[in-house]
């Protein structure tokens, strides 16, 4: 028998089930609070003592930055001062107990949080959950040492896993991970990605695994078999051996140059959305990063991060890598990219809305801070600065005049700045179109096929049937591309791509072949990218590209993948 799933973190185990039923803790609805002095401080003192808890956590070398974060955050909402005063509230005013005061303020909290369109916040729903049965637990002195009864390996199933409840699992008896509910986008779809743990979500295996069952998860088909015969169980391990002399074999890429067997020399960079990833980079010899996400750095965080923060961001991530470049790109909010901190009016199309600089031009003073941090810290390597949805020139005009008062800030305060490049990200028609009164100002330019694939297309990027009908490697993507790469090479003016189109080893080629300069592509898919590039001939590349700008049906190009 197999079922299917969602695999979020790739890799083939065997194994056996083990079925994790979290405890359930009831809040005390029924008891009236008479002394309400003393019920509030033993909250302080409970709160406290939680937080003290998550801070060690936070703060242990077992714990990877992606998890410290998480926990971080869990912190900052027991010390926010609103969920405080809503639960004093509760106790003085209503006689609510403790456990009742906690879990009504955490579960309308949770409940905000998960109406959110961007699924991606709306996971955190489940963390806050979470924390209001720990911190419940703690106040009645119960016990809850999560997964700290599992002493062998296993394939851990559950309904969900909250990234605190991640950070207590023992890690190195988890073979696979099962979960029922968890959104692909969940903090715990990063934790298990960033431990090497294959995983499947969305996997409905209720009445079908029972503990102890021979499973075996296949995260690179999205498959759960449950007690296979011999012949499946062989079949799969197979699959998983191969799997990994594959990636073996792609180490060799390592230390060579990035270039084609007739010797034509290409940039490959990486996309990086969390610092914990910068150590790959020197690791996997990446040429630097060709997109520095800042928006996801900001996640979590309950108040807009200050121009010290940044700086400090920034610094580390240039430090990490210089000599080698590392290209910014400024707050991209908006659309299916949320911040706690940043409160946007509801839209009827939010892709069509306030986002990239549309967001930061109506809101110069938080542009200008994250331009001060990114100028200091441009005195440190090399940096290019890129802006997001970029359509005609007067907003460019008008980024160089904040810029330019940036610059003016800083000099006031005898801070010092280096030179950076400017750049924009092409993610629109309008964008190509205007592009050559554009060129002047800029120093590169890279072109996001995933917004531009949308917005050509007329197809939301989040429609999973759509987005697998209209495929962004399509002629009509291909043409415009190549545009952009044309208009540009007239002004000797240098093009990345920073796209899943560039994360693909079928279609990174083709693009080299159209005469794109860089590719910048996700860590995970870095090394089979680089192989397709090194193995294959530049002529080839360009004859492919040319013979792909003649094709008028995507199943035309599908050919030649």
């Amino acid at each position: 028998m197999n079922i299917d799933g969602v695999a979020v973190s790739q890799g083939i185990a065997m194994g056996h089930a083990h079925l994790l039923n979290k405890q359930i803790i009831k809040a005390d609805y029924l008891s009236i609070c008479t002394d309400v002095t003393a019920e509030v401080a033993i909250f302080h003192q409970t709160r406290l003592k939680l937080i003290s808890h998550l801070q060690q956590l936070r703060d242990s070398s077992d714990i990877n930055d992606t998890a410290t974060e998480l926990i971080e955050a869990d912190i900052l909402l027991l010390e926010d001062d609103e969920f405080i005063s809503e639960v004093e509230q509760l106790i003085s005013q209503w006689q609510f107990s403790t456990t009742a005061a906690v879990e009504r303020c955490l579960r309308l909290h949770a409940y905000q949080i998960s109406q959110l369109a961007n699924q991606y916040l709306a996971s955190r729903a489940n963390d806050i959950e979470s924390l209001s049965q720990r911190l419940i637990a703690l106040f009645l002195n119960i016990e809850t040492a999560f997964g700290q009864q599992i002493s062998h390996e296993v394939v851990l199933f559950a309904d969900d896993i909250t990234p605190a409840e991640f950070s207590q699992l023992p890690l190195q008896h988890i073979k696979a991970l099962v979960l029922k509910s968890t959104g692909v986008t969940s903090h715990t779809a990063i934790l298990a990605r960033a431990h090497g743990i294959p995983a499947l979500f969305l996997c409905d295996y209720h009445h079908q695994v029972i503990e102890g069952d021979a499973v075996v998860v296949d995260a690179l088909a999205g498959k759960l078999y449950i007690n296979p015969d011999n012949n499946r169980q062989q079949q799969l391990a197979d699959s998983g051996k191969a799997a990994q002399l594959a990636q073996q074999k792609l180490r060799q890429f390592i230390n060579l140059p990035a270039q084609t067997l007739d010797g034509h020399s290409v940039k490959l960079l990486s996309n990086i959305g969390q610092l914990n990833q910068l150590d790959q980079i020197e690791q996997l010899g990446i040429d630097g990063i060709g997109l520095l996400r800042t928006e996801l750095l900001f996640m979590g965080l309950k108040q807009a991060p200050t121009e010290e923060q940044q700086y400090q961001m920034y610094k580390q991530t240039v430090e990490a890598v210089t000599p080698k470049v590392v290209t910014i790109r400024t707050l991209d909010v908006g659309a299916d990219k949320q911040l706690d901190y940043i409160h946007l009016d509801k839209q009827e199309n939010p892709a069509l809305g306030e986002r990239g600089v549309r967001y930061s031009l109506h809101n110069p003073e938080q542009f200008m801070v994250q331009l001060r941090a990114i100028l200091r810290a441009s005195t440190l390597g090399c940096i290019r600065v890129m802006f997001p949805m970029i359509n005609q020139v007067e907003e460019l005009i008008d980024i160089l005049d904040l810029l330019a008062q940036s610059k003016k800030q800083l000099k006031q305060q005898q801070l010092d700045y280096g030179k950076i490049e400017l750049g924009i990200v092409v993610e629109t028609p309008a964008a190509i179109i205007n592009l050559p009164s554009m060129l002047p100002y800029l120093d590169f330019i890279s072109i996001g096929s995933n917004d531009l694939s949308q917005y050509t297309l007329a197809v939301d990027r989040t429609n999973p049937v759509l987005s697998q009908q209209f495929s962004a490697f399509s002629p009509a993507i291909i043409q415009s591309i190549a545009t952009v790469i044309n208009l540009a090479k007239q002004q000797q003016i240098s093009v990345s791509l920073c796209g899943e189109l560039a994360s693909d080893p079928r279609i990174a080629p083709i693009l080299i072949g159209l005469g794109l300069d860089e590719l910048s592509i996700n860590i995970g898919t870095f090394l089979p990218v680089k192989a397709a590039i090194c193995s294959g001939q530049y002529n080839h590349f360009t004859q492919q590209a040319a013979a792909c700008l003649k094709s008028t049906k995507i199943s035309q190009l599908a050919q030649y993948l």
